[in-house]
């Protein structure tokens, strides 16, 4: 009996980029219907971008079927060509980065030290101990958007009831904006860190609308770290905060945004002659891992202070390095000459 040799299965062929019909919305992608669309919408995923950066196991936890789930984010890959797969040279690469924008302090020697400025497409965080100036870095940052770029809008997630359009006004003042420019803020309040991942879950389809160029978490930690109490919740807290700070980088990613995520930081006993305490940020390396720059800032023990030293703890182009400015209530400004 002769033998039949196997076909091999015919696989369906990649589209290329003229082959693709340009789409918009996620319910006109190929294998999304009404039902499936609304799967989609209410888990957060209610742009391309979103749905091209999901893996298939996400959708399937949606009740999607594996083949389907495939179909449809091989779609939005399709549109969205940048987070498919690609080789590309050094140099391709380099020009991509060159390409990008920084939001600048409006402190010479601030930006300096952060090599011009918070880049595009990249999270940051800042930590600090209670009263040195992360809230008052967040609202600083937010005007700095307002006034240097017009047509942008800021995205701040508030956790700790601490977000003062009043601060923010008076930064706009002195940086040369004005009352105006505070109807290009969003202000998102998160009652609890369920509350804090939906919002950003559901972020992407208000950021690509609104032209959202900087996203601000403050403080980023804050319910993670009371709601998730005691050693035997460490595990299930950085899990959740580790998912939580993922969607937060890929919507930064796709979206080009600036994001400043602020963070608190926790006393470490110091075992010894002497005793004391020093302090490390919540969240550890889960945390620190996520940012593409992380920061500490810090003021000497007497509270009316104005000096704050800025720490630049990690850069993947920046050694570790230090600035010392100003903070009133004028805002942040180099630091006054030592008489």
């Amino acid at each position: 009996m002769p033998r039949t040799k196997k076909v091999p299965e015919e696989k369906e062929a990649e589209p290329t980029e003229t082959e693709v019909a340009k789409v918009e919305n996620v319910e006109d992608l190929e294998g999304v219907g009404a039902v499936t669309a609304q799967k989609l919408e209410d888990a957060g995923y209610n742009t391309i971008e979103m749905l091209a950066c999901a893996i298939v196991e996400q959708l399937k936890a949606l009740d999607i079927e594996d083949k389907q789930a495939r179909k449809i984010i091989s779609a939005a890959r399709a549109q969205v060509h940048r987070f498919g797969l690609e080789f590309k040279t050094a140099d391709q690469v380099l020009k991509e980065h060159e390409a990008r924008w920084k939001l600048s302090t409006h402190v010479k020697s601030l930006d300096e030290v952060l090599g011009g400025g918070f880049e595009s497409t990249t999270v940051n965080t800042i930590h600090g101990a209670y009263g040195c100036g992360k809230s008052q870095t967040s609202h600083w940052a937010t005007a700095c958007m307002l006034a240097d770029d017009k047509g942008a809008q800021v995205l701040f997630v508030d956790t700790e009831n601490s977000f003062r359009p009043e601060r923010v006004l008076n930064f706009l003042n002195i940086l040369g904006g004005s009352k105006e420019d505070l109807a290009r803020v969003i202000h998102s309040e998160a009652i609890n860190s369920s509350f804090q991942r939906l919002i950003i879950e559901h972020a992407g389809k208000k950021i690509k609308e609104n032209n959202v160029k900087l996203l601000i978490v403050d403080s980023a930690t804050s319910h993670f770290r009371s709601e998730y109490p005691g050693r035997d919740q460490l595990s299930p807290r950085q899990q959740t905060l580790n998912a939580h700070l993922q969607v937060i980088s890929k919507l930064t990613r796709m979206f080009g945004l600036v994001t400043i995520l602020t963070n608190q930081e926790i006393a470490v006993p110091v075992v010894g002659y002497g005793g004391g305490a020093t302090s490390k940020p919540v969240a550890g390396n889960i945390f620190g891992h996520r940012g593409f720059m992380n920061l500490q800032i810090w003021r000497p023990d007497n509270p009316m202070s104005e000096v704050r030293i800025i720490t630049v703890e990690k850069h993947p182009s920046l050694p570790p390095r230090r600035v010392e400015v100003s903070l009133t209530e004028q805002g942040f400004s180099e630091a006054k000459e030592k008489k």
